[in-house]
């Protein structure tokens, strides 16, 4: 609950909470009732300085109690909507406040009855010498009006003591012709000096409790030994005056004894052509068998057994099989949608996977071979046997590996054997399309690796291959020694020789005279004819025949970058 602030008016000191056992709780008006309809009609007086308004939402300075905001016809638009009550009970009620303009208590409530000296936990404090009634008071410390609202239930608060113990917790077994056993109350903690005791019995498995005349002392000895269940716990207080008040007391954790009768009688059914294990002995006849055996508990039981054969129904099953989608995918389905002539309840299990009824549904399904096992209450059987199918793999070849040298284009034509939706090639790169969905590329490596065309058919099948390109290091640069620039047609120009895209382009071309002095230079470009280079002229004057020097600075597909240099004869 969201409380602007709580002010708990009553002499009482703070305490951290409850470390021992708890007992009932001594405010039931904290849950604010319950009833038929879905809002309180009537002012029921716990607001002071508040108005009660059974027509929802309650406007400033006004509450309501409601099992829900879901009836409303509106609410208002900041408001959190809460569909019932803190609570299991569709009818419960809980309290619904709109903060007023200025702070306040919206709820007040007095508690009789109350036992002196006594720790109580919820809104946690201890009674004084002479305290046997409180004041609970709720007070909002800051004003209304947008925020500072609030729905409150379920307000509880219980007498709180040490722990209130019957050990060991576990169930207690003992055989029908055993010796009684006794029960200890195991009391922990100084917070009652003389404590005093009340014995409980509960006679329908824990839901309602009745003293046991007498048992005020510390141990009790069960002495009930007719094959059964039995329940019981013990009230403790500070004295015995507290004890007799519901308000004061704590209760101890529930101790269960079960008593393993000495005496079976078995009534069941057996199909024909099935045996029934009793005992060592396998069964399949009618008729009334005895046996005396041993339980887990060292307990010697006499089991009687009335058997009665029952013909073989031929039990039938509604089977429905959905394939999985793909070859390799786990999504195959068996559907058990009804049977005939089973006596139920049956069990199902499809191979190791059980199922608790029919209609069955055993999904996650891989292809294969499966069967569908049925026994009905009589153990008479059906085994059938089951496939789940799957469609054929789609399978991609990405082609064969190949070798090349840099510079070369490379063409990848996979293969596949069904009608790809959606497909790509790995790692990304400039491909240039071969046919009219792209399937078939090309393009130039710079690079040795391995290339993925992964693709699905439409129905989320998926599947993947490669391929492995090698690419050989191989530099297309050919520079010749000599040239002879006298316009015949032949060798009249001197430039580096390059394939494309091997080169991409030659960075710098530079030729010297033999004292170091730049005669010719060219940048950025690709030699596209024989008249590119150096034609043996500087500034239009014919250069004299000699040796001449050069480097040249040339850019690869790659990316690399190689550097040549030497000398070149000019001949006259």
């Amino acid at each position: 609950m969201l409380i602007g602030g709580l002010v708990l008016s009553l002499a009482a000191r703070a305490q951290e909470g409850c470390s021992g056992n708890l007992g009932e709780n001594i405010f039931e008006e904290g849950d604010f009732s319950r009833g038929p309809v879905g809002i309180v009609p009537s002012d029921p007086g716990i607001a002071p300085g508040y108005t009660y308004d059974p027509t929802p939402p309650p406007g400033d300075g006004f509450y309501i109690l409601t099992s829900g905001f879901g009836s409303w016809d509106w609410f208002f638009g900041g408001w959190f909507n809460v569909a019932s009550d803190n609570s299991d009970d569709p009818n419960g009620y809980m309290m619904v406040v709109n903060a007023d303009l200025e702070p306040g208590v919206f709820y007040e409530q007095t508690v009789d009855g109350l036992c002196a000296n006594t720790l109580y936990y919820g809104f946690t404090f201890t009674t004084g010498p002479n305290t046997t009634s409180l004041t609970l008071t709720l007070r909002n410390n800051a004003p209304g009006g947008i925020g500072n609202d609030l729905a409150i239930d379920n307000i509880a608060f219980r007498a709180c003591g040490p722990e209130a113990l019957i050990l060991p917790r576990e169930v207690e077994n003992i055989c029908e012709d055993g010796q009684p056993i006794p029960l200890t109350a195991t009391i922990l903690g100084d917070q009652f000096p003389d404590p005093a005791i009340q014995w409980q019995r509960s006679p329908d498995g824990g839901t309602t409790w009745e003293d046991i005349p007498g048992a005020t002392g510390q141990s009790i000895m069960h002495t009930q030994l007719a094959g059964g269940f039995y329940y019981y716990r013990y009230l403790l207080a500070n004295s015995p005056v507290n004890l007799a008040n519901p308000k004061c007391y704590i209760i101890s954790n529930v101790k269960v004894v079960f008593v393993q009768p000495k005496f079976y009688e078995i009534v069941d059914t057996i199909c024909d052509g099935a045996d029934y294990l009793f005992g060592d002995r396998a069964l399949t006849q009618t008729g009334v068998y005895v046996d005396s055996l041993t339980s887990s508990l060292g307990c010697d039981s006499i089991v009687t057994l009335q058997l009665t054969q029952v013909p073989d129904p031929g039990i039938r099953a509604d089977i429905e099989v959905s394939d999985t989608r793909c070859a390799d995918s786990q999504d195959g389905v068996v559907r058990v949608e009804g049977l005939q002539n089973a006596a139920f309840p049956v069990r199902l299990s499809l191979d190791d996977t059980m199922a608790d009824g029919v209609p069955a549904v055993f999904e996650a399904l891989p292809a294969g071979a499966y069967t569908l096992f049925v026994e009905d209450r009589h153990r008479c059987r059906l085994e059938q046997f089951v496939e789940v199918g799957a469609p054929p793999p789609l399978l991609i070849d990405a082609g064969a590996d190949q070798t090349v040298e840099l510079g070369d284009r490379v063409e990848l034509r996979p293969s596949v054997n069904q009608p790809l939706s959606n497909f790509q090639w790995l790692p990304a790169a400039d491909y240039e399309c071969l046919d009219s969905d792209c399937l078939s590329v090309a393009f130039f490596p710079q690079a040795s690796g391995t290339y993925y065309l992964e693709g699905g058919n439409g129905i989320d099948c998926q599947a993947r291959d490669s391929l492995r390109v090698e690419v050989l290091d191989v530099r297309r640069v050919y520079i010749p020694t000599a040239f002879s620039p006298n316009d015949d047609g032949r060798n009249d120009t001197f430039t580096p020789y390059v394939q494309s895209p091997n080169v991409q382009e030659i960075i710098a071309f530079r030729v010297f005279d033999r004292w170091g002095a730049l005669v010719h230079e060219q940048r950025n470009y690709l030699p596209e004819g024989i008249t590119d280079g150096w034609d043996g002229r500087q500034q239009g004057r014919a250069m004299k025949a000699g040796v001449y020097t050069y480097t040249v600075e040339v850019l690869f597909l790659d990316g690399e970058v190689g550097r040549y240099a030497g000398g070149v004869q000019l001949v006259r």
